[in-house]
């Protein structure tokens, strides 16, 4: 592949927009939420969010539950076991239904927009199984994508930019063409590839079931197993509050080589 299609010359810059918004390049639509802003809003007596994110658990009143959450949703919700890992998972899924809403034009409050997973974590719209989706957090943020067009695959990673130990990042994840071209560059740069990794992880469709060597992100394109993957494109930003995000793109089924 020619690393013109899959590098964009430099990051774009963004805000955390509050609306769902689709981008100019590709036909992806992202819509992220603040972390904080949902706790706010369900939680007003509890302070900020910083404060009490390591707390293990919350229950959430059925009257004091978003819009647009099914039973089964909201038993999910109170089965995870610590209150950070469920505004996560209830913040993508907010965004997710935000997506179908605007895009999809499915006028239902959300309770009717399912979101599964397959059996290797991959989030789907049972409704709509055509248009691929993506769902990533970290930080104070968490966002979904999804494709606008039928058929198409997505993976996106979002990760806070901070410091990071990047000696055993390059032992964990890098091979060691990916580390000849890193070697050297800013950590920042370093962060980046990384979400660029996990996203190509999620375009597979595979995870982290996938040997993170074995998938690489190499200025000609990805490669999985050794073998060229065609037809990707890549997009990657920051966010303001100190956020890294990075998607990748295709049309039709990406089916890793073996």
């Amino acid at each position: 592949m020619n690393s013109a299609k899959l590098w964009q010359p430099r990051p774009l810059s963004l805000r955390a927009s509050s609306f769902p918004f689709r981008l100019e390049s590709i036909p992806v639509a992202l819509h992220m939420v603040r972390i904080p802003d949902a706790v706010a809003s369900l939680f007003p007596e509890e302070g900020e969010w910083i404060g009490w994110r390591t707390r293990k658990k919350l229950f959430v009143p059925e009257e004091a539950f978003p819009e647009g959450f099914s039973v089964s949703e909201k038993a999910r919700f109170h089965g995870f076991a610590a209150a950070k890992r469920q505004m996560e998972w209830l913040c993508g899924r907010m965004a997710v239904k935000a997506l179908v809403r605007t895009f999809l034009g499915d006028s239902r409050t959300g309770a009717g927009i399912a979101v599964e997973n397959t059996e290797k974590g991959v989030p789907y719209l049972p409704d709509f199984p055509e248009y691929a989706l993506s769902i990533s957090h970290g930080g104070d943020l968490a966002v979904a994508g999804m494709v606008l067009e039928k058929g198409g695959a997505l993976g996106l990673d979002l990760e806070p930019d901070k410091k990071r130990d990047t000696e055993a990042l390059r032992r964990m994840a890098f091979s060691e063409e990916e580390w000849a071209f890193l070697s050297g560059k800013p950590e920042r740069e370093i962060l980046r590839h990384w979400t660029l990794k996990e996203a190509g992880l999620k375009l597979v469709g595979q995870g982290f079931h996938l040997p993170l060597k074995k998938l690489e992100i190499l200025p000609g394109g990805m490669r999985v197993h050794g073998k060229d993957v065609a037809g990707v494109s890549c997009w990657t930003a920051d966010i303001e509050g100190g956020h890294l995000l990075s998607l990748l793109y295709g049309k039709g089924d990406i089916i890793p080589p073996v």
